[in-house]
Protein backbone atom coordinates (compact mmCIF):
# COMPACT_ATOMS: atom_id res chain seq x y z
CA UNK A 1 0.00 0.00 0.00
CA UNK A 2 1.37 3.73 -0.97
CA UNK A 3 1.72 5.99 2.46
CA UNK A 4 -1.32 7.78 3.45
CA UNK A 5 -2.53 10.91 1.04
CA UNK A 6 -2.29 8.26 -1.97
CA UNK A 7 -4.41 5.03 -3.06
CA UNK A 8 -3.76 2.63 -5.19
CA UNK A 9 -5.82 2.39 -8.96
CA UNK A 10 -6.32 -0.08 -11.59
CA UNK A 11 -8.67 0.62 -14.87
CA UNK A 12 -8.23 -1.16 -17.81
CA UNK A 13 -5.02 -3.11 -17.17
CA UNK A 14 -3.26 -0.06 -15.62
CA UNK A 15 -2.19 0.56 -12.42
CA UNK A 16 -0.57 3.43 -11.19
CA UNK A 17 -0.99 5.58 -7.77
CA UNK A 18 -2.78 8.41 -7.17
CA UNK A 19 -3.56 11.04 -4.75
CA UNK A 20 -6.19 10.32 -1.87
CA UNK A 21 -8.73 13.65 -2.53
CA UNK A 22 -9.69 13.20 1.24
CA UNK A 23 -6.34 12.30 2.86
CA UNK A 24 -4.06 14.24 0.08
CA UNK A 25 -4.53 18.25 1.23
CA UNK A 26 -4.45 17.19 4.52
CA UNK A 27 -1.16 15.24 4.55
CA UNK A 28 0.05 18.26 2.03
CA UNK A 29 -1.14 21.30 5.19
CA UNK A 30 1.19 18.75 7.62
CA UNK A 31 4.13 19.25 6.37
CA UNK A 32 3.54 23.00 6.05
CA UNK A 33 2.51 23.02 9.32
CA UNK A 34 5.89 21.55 10.94
CA UNK A 35 8.02 24.13 8.00
CA UNK A 36 6.38 27.15 8.11
CA UNK A 37 4.69 26.94 11.58
CA UNK A 38 6.28 24.99 13.63
CA UNK A 39 4.18 22.81 14.60
CA UNK A 40 5.61 19.66 16.46
CA UNK A 41 4.22 16.21 16.42
CA UNK A 42 2.21 16.46 18.97
CA UNK A 43 0.83 19.33 17.53
CA UNK A 44 0.26 18.11 14.04
CA UNK A 45 -1.56 15.00 15.81
CA UNK A 46 -3.89 17.27 17.56
CA UNK A 47 -4.71 19.01 14.24
CA UNK A 48 -4.97 15.93 12.46
CA UNK A 49 -7.46 14.35 15.32
CA UNK A 50 -9.46 17.80 15.34
CA UNK A 51 -10.10 18.09 11.24
CA UNK A 52 -11.47 13.90 11.34
CA UNK A 53 -8.25 13.08 9.79
CA UNK A 54 -8.18 8.83 9.54
CA UNK A 55 -6.42 5.62 8.51
CA UNK A 56 -7.56 3.59 5.85
CA UNK A 57 -8.96 1.41 8.53
CA UNK A 58 -10.61 4.41 10.34
CA UNK A 59 -8.35 4.80 12.84
CA UNK A 60 -6.76 7.97 14.48
CA UNK A 61 -3.34 8.30 12.97
CA UNK A 62 -0.70 8.03 15.49
CA UNK A 63 1.82 10.12 16.34
CA UNK A 64 4.73 7.40 15.68
CA UNK A 65 2.94 7.06 12.02
CA UNK A 66 2.94 10.87 11.62
CA UNK A 67 6.91 11.15 12.46
CA UNK A 68 7.25 8.12 9.94
CA UNK A 69 5.07 9.93 7.76
CA UNK A 70 7.21 13.68 8.08
CA UNK A 71 10.55 11.85 6.83
CA UNK A 72 8.90 9.53 4.08
CA UNK A 73 10.85 10.87 0.46
CA UNK A 74 7.78 9.55 -1.55
CA UNK A 75 5.76 12.75 -1.13
CA UNK A 76 7.96 14.98 -2.53
CA UNK A 77 8.04 12.43 -5.17
CA UNK A 78 11.43 9.85 -5.20
CA UNK A 79 12.65 7.06 -3.17
CA UNK A 80 16.04 5.73 -2.63
CA UNK A 81 16.90 1.59 -3.86
CA UNK A 82 18.92 -0.07 -2.14
CA UNK A 83 18.83 2.24 1.08
CA UNK A 84 21.39 3.85 1.62
CA UNK A 85 22.87 3.27 -2.28
CA UNK A 86 22.75 7.11 -3.15
CA UNK A 87 20.44 5.63 -6.55
CA UNK A 88 17.20 8.03 -6.59
CA UNK A 89 14.18 7.14 -8.28
CA UNK A 90 11.84 9.49 -9.64
CA UNK A 91 8.32 8.22 -8.87
CA UNK A 92 5.47 8.55 -11.34
CA UNK A 93 2.66 9.72 -8.87
CA UNK A 94 2.30 13.58 -8.12
CA UNK A 95 4.23 14.90 -5.03
CA UNK A 96 2.08 15.96 -2.32
CA UNK A 97 5.36 18.44 -1.28
CA UNK A 98 7.85 20.60 -2.62
CA UNK A 99 12.06 18.88 -1.83
CA UNK A 100 12.25 22.25 -0.18
CA UNK A 101 9.35 21.70 1.50
CA UNK A 102 10.36 18.53 2.67
CA UNK A 103 14.00 19.56 3.58
CA UNK A 104 12.43 22.55 5.66
CA UNK A 105 10.43 19.91 7.72
CA UNK A 106 13.84 16.92 8.45
CA UNK A 107 15.32 20.34 9.80
CA UNK A 108 12.82 20.91 11.94
CA UNK A 109 12.65 17.84 13.20
CA UNK A 110 15.76 17.62 14.85
CA UNK A 111 15.39 19.09 18.25
CA UNK A 112 16.99 16.95 21.52
CA UNK A 113 15.28 15.13 23.49
CA UNK A 114 15.11 14.53 27.01
CA UNK A 115 15.57 11.25 28.72
CA UNK A 116 16.10 9.69 31.76
CA UNK A 117 19.96 8.94 32.68
CA UNK A 118 21.01 5.64 31.34
CA UNK A 119 17.57 5.22 29.33
CA UNK A 120 19.58 6.49 26.26
CA UNK A 121 19.68 3.48 23.28
CA UNK A 122 22.73 3.03 21.17
CA UNK A 123 22.70 0.72 18.70
CA UNK A 124 26.26 -0.53 18.66
CA UNK A 125 27.01 -0.35 22.15
CA UNK A 126 29.22 -3.06 23.81
CA UNK A 127 28.90 -5.45 20.46
CA UNK A 128 31.99 -3.71 18.76
CA UNK A 129 35.13 -3.38 20.21
CA UNK A 130 38.08 -1.49 19.89
CA UNK A 131 41.42 -2.75 17.82
CA UNK A 132 43.82 -1.26 19.96
CA UNK A 133 43.05 -2.17 23.24
CA UNK A 134 40.06 -4.66 22.80
CA UNK A 135 37.38 -2.86 25.08
CA UNK A 136 34.07 -2.16 24.08
CA UNK A 137 32.97 0.08 21.68
CA UNK A 138 30.32 2.62 24.05
CA UNK A 139 27.92 5.81 22.43
CA UNK A 140 27.50 9.28 23.17
CA UNK A 141 24.90 11.98 22.07
CA UNK A 142 26.33 15.55 21.46
CA UNK A 143 23.96 18.25 20.37
CA UNK A 144 24.87 21.18 18.20
CA UNK A 145 23.24 24.60 18.16
CA UNK A 146 22.59 26.13 14.05
CA UNK A 147 22.92 29.42 13.01
CA UNK A 148 18.70 29.09 12.33
CA UNK A 149 17.95 28.43 15.70
CA UNK A 150 17.49 24.85 15.09
CA UNK A 151 19.61 21.75 17.11
CA UNK A 152 21.53 19.36 15.31
CA UNK A 153 21.63 15.79 17.40
CA UNK A 154 24.60 13.58 16.22
CA UNK A 155 25.35 10.07 18.29
CA UNK A 156 29.33 9.33 17.84
CA UNK A 157 30.90 5.57 19.06
CA UNK A 158 34.13 5.71 20.91
CA UNK A 159 36.67 3.44 22.77
CA UNK A 160 35.55 3.03 26.49
CA UNK A 161 38.91 2.04 27.64
CA UNK A 162 40.22 5.19 26.21
CA UNK A 163 42.58 6.06 29.41
CA UNK A 164 44.15 2.47 28.99
CA UNK A 165 44.31 2.57 25.53
CA UNK A 166 47.48 3.84 24.00
CA UNK A 167 46.13 3.83 20.19
CA UNK A 168 44.58 6.93 19.38
CA UNK A 169 41.17 6.89 18.14
CA UNK A 170 38.98 9.52 16.71
CA UNK A 171 35.33 9.34 17.52
CA UNK A 172 33.13 7.49 14.73
CA UNK A 173 29.45 9.57 14.25
CA UNK A 174 26.88 6.71 13.33
CA UNK A 175 26.26 7.33 9.69
CA UNK A 176 29.65 6.14 9.27
CA UNK A 177 29.72 3.36 11.46
CA UNK A 178 26.87 1.97 9.60
CA UNK A 179 28.45 2.68 6.15
CA UNK A 180 31.29 0.61 7.61
CA UNK A 181 29.26 -2.20 8.76
CA UNK A 182 26.89 -1.82 5.54
CA UNK A 183 30.28 -2.39 3.26
CA UNK A 184 31.20 -5.30 5.89
CA UNK A 185 28.03 -6.85 5.24
CA UNK A 186 28.06 -6.64 1.37
CA UNK A 187 31.17 -8.62 1.39
CA UNK A 188 29.68 -11.72 3.39
CA UNK A 189 28.06 -14.84 2.34
CA UNK A 190 24.33 -14.66 3.07
CA UNK A 191 24.78 -17.51 4.65
CA UNK A 192 26.73 -15.85 7.53
CA UNK A 193 24.18 -13.98 8.55
CA UNK A 194 21.58 -15.64 10.79
CA UNK A 195 18.26 -13.49 11.31
CA UNK A 196 16.41 -13.92 14.55
CA UNK A 197 13.03 -14.49 14.96
CA UNK A 198 11.65 -11.01 14.88
CA UNK A 199 14.25 -10.09 12.25
CA UNK A 200 12.89 -12.89 10.17
CA UNK A 201 8.81 -11.72 10.06
CA UNK A 202 10.14 -8.71 9.26
CA UNK A 203 11.87 -9.66 6.58
CA UNK A 204 8.87 -11.50 4.72
CA UNK A 205 7.34 -8.09 5.41
CA UNK A 206 9.73 -6.03 3.51
CA UNK A 207 9.61 -8.59 1.04
CA UNK A 208 6.32 -7.98 0.32
CA UNK A 209 6.70 -3.85 0.15
CA UNK A 210 9.66 -3.81 -2.03
CA UNK A 211 7.81 -6.33 -4.73
CA UNK A 212 5.23 -3.92 -4.65
CA UNK A 213 7.64 -1.01 -5.15
CA UNK A 214 9.72 -2.74 -7.83
CA UNK A 215 6.06 -3.71 -9.51
CA UNK A 216 4.64 0.04 -9.74
CA UNK A 217 7.86 1.51 -10.53
CA UNK A 218 8.18 -0.74 -13.61
CA UNK A 219 11.71 -0.60 -12.52
CA UNK A 220 14.38 -4.22 -12.37
CA UNK A 221 16.10 -4.34 -9.43
CA UNK A 222 18.67 -6.63 -9.10
CA UNK A 223 18.54 -8.43 -6.04
CA UNK A 224 15.99 -6.12 -4.80
CA UNK A 225 15.07 -9.10 -2.31
CA UNK A 226 17.99 -10.60 -0.90
CA UNK A 227 19.06 -10.85 2.89
CA UNK A 228 22.04 -8.07 2.48
CA UNK A 229 19.61 -5.72 1.10
CA UNK A 230 17.41 -6.19 4.10
CA UNK A 231 20.36 -5.72 6.32
CA UNK A 232 21.15 -2.45 4.47
CA UNK A 233 17.52 -1.49 5.29
CA UNK A 234 17.72 -2.39 9.18
CA UNK A 235 20.85 -0.39 9.53
CA UNK A 236 19.54 2.40 7.91
CA UNK A 237 15.64 2.28 9.20
CA UNK A 238 15.68 0.00 12.21
CA UNK A 239 14.78 0.49 15.31
CA UNK A 240 17.84 -0.29 17.60
CA UNK A 241 16.71 -3.20 18.51
CA UNK A 242 16.72 -4.66 15.42
CA UNK A 243 20.02 -3.23 14.33
CA UNK A 244 21.69 -4.54 17.67
CA UNK A 245 19.79 -8.45 16.74
CA UNK A 246 21.29 -8.07 13.05
CA UNK A 247 24.73 -7.54 13.62
CA UNK A 248 25.15 -9.97 16.77
CA UNK A 249 23.38 -12.07 14.47
CA UNK A 250 26.20 -12.40 12.44
CA UNK A 251 28.87 -14.85 14.91
CA UNK A 252 31.88 -12.38 13.57
CA UNK A 253 33.65 -10.61 16.39
CA UNK A 254 33.95 -7.15 14.98
CA UNK A 255 36.37 -4.44 15.90
CA UNK A 256 36.88 -0.96 15.38
CA UNK A 257 40.29 0.92 13.67
CA UNK A 258 40.64 3.74 12.28
CA UNK A 259 36.91 4.43 12.00
CA UNK A 260 37.19 0.84 9.61
CA UNK A 261 35.51 -2.22 10.71
CA UNK A 262 37.77 -5.43 11.22
CA UNK A 263 37.35 -9.28 12.12
CA UNK A 264 41.35 -9.36 14.17
CA UNK A 265 42.46 -7.01 16.75
CA UNK A 266 45.91 -5.02 16.48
Amino acid sequence: MPPLGYYNRAFGGIKDIVIDPERGPMVSEMFLKVAYHGYSGREVKRWLDSVGFRTRSGKKVTLSQIYIMLKNPFYYGKFEYPIRSGRWYKGSHAPLVSKEVFDKVKSQLVVPRKAKWGSKGFAFKHIIKCAGCRASIVGEEKYKNLLDGSVKKHIYYHCSGSKQCSYVKPYIREEKLIEQLSSFIDGLDEKNITLSGSLKSGYYEYRKITSSIVQESNTDFNNAFDIKSYARYILSEGVNQDKTELIRGLGIPLYLYNGLICTEPL
